[in-house]
């Protein structure tokens, strides 16, 4: 019975070792688990961030770029008349310059 009770040195180191390891392997899967929840986490919060930035996105084109854009158009059209009148009062000036000049020939014949 005496060998029994007796422990063998390096027999006690193993088991502390094994135990250890046992250890180790605990803490790991707590840790992972801990990742795990943490990242799940952090995906939420940037899927909210994602969506407040969408919204963001959504207010600008539709308070600030689709009223630039109609005032954009207005402009151009606008322009356009101005501009289709001014070409024809530079063709009646035209036309109105040459009838004159034909008057003139007229008055000194």
């Amino acid at each position: 019975m005496n060998k029994l009770l007796k422990l063998d040195p390096t027999n006690t180191t193993l088991l502390a070792q094994k135990q250890g390891l046992k250890n180790l392997e605990k803490e790991a899967k707590n840790t992972d688990s801990s990742i795990a929840a943490a990242l799940k986490q952090t995906g939420s919060k940037l899927q909210e961030v994602g969506g407040k930035i969408s919204g963001v996105g959504e207010t600008l084109s539709k308070d600030i770029t689709a009223p630039i854009t109609a005032i954009g158009a207005a402009s151009l059209a606008a322009f356009n008349e101005v501009d289709a009148g001014n070409v024809a009062a530079i063709h009646e000036a035209r036309v109105s310059a040459s009838e004159h000049h034909i008057l003139e020939r007229f008055q000194q014949a």
